[in-house]
């Protein structure tokens, strides 16, 4: 009896103990994430603003090109990984947008792998 008792303490204990474990390494990590992801939106927006308003639009219009397709590519891939069911129309909205954006002004990024992804992704839109 006291055997079952000491294992089911010590059972609770560890599953305690690793649960708080757990959840302070993924705040640890979800706290540098979200600064890394933080960065990465001020570092772009500084520099497309920095370009416009020095009179270089061809080069924030690139760099804003580059971004489109990091975010259709990107969005594509996760919705990849969701059944269709469980999509949401805020989800698909967005690559239609970039659909119909990319219609009006076509552009190919030279290389192939994106290219590719690009046309998986506004697969999914339709």
């Amino acid at each position: 009896m006291n055997a079952y008792l000491f294992i089911s303490i010590g059972l609770i204990g560890g599953l305690a103990i690793s649960g708080f474990v757990g959840a302070y390494f993924y705040r640890r990590l979800d706290t540098k994430w979200s600064k890394l992801l933080a960065i990465h939106d001020l570092s772009n927006a500084h520099i497309i603003l920095e370009a416009l308003r020095s009179d270089r639009t061809v080069h924030a219009i690139r760099a804003s090109e580059l971004l489109l397709d990091a975010g259709i590519v990107g969005l594509g891939r996760r919705l990849r990984s969701i059944s269709p069911e469980h999509r949401n129309a805020d989800d698909v909205y967005w690559l239609r947008l970039a659909k119909e954006y990319r219609a009006k002004y076509p552009r190919a990024t030279g290389s192939p792998d994106i290219d590719l992804g690009i046309a998986e992704a506004f697969a999914l839109a339709d």
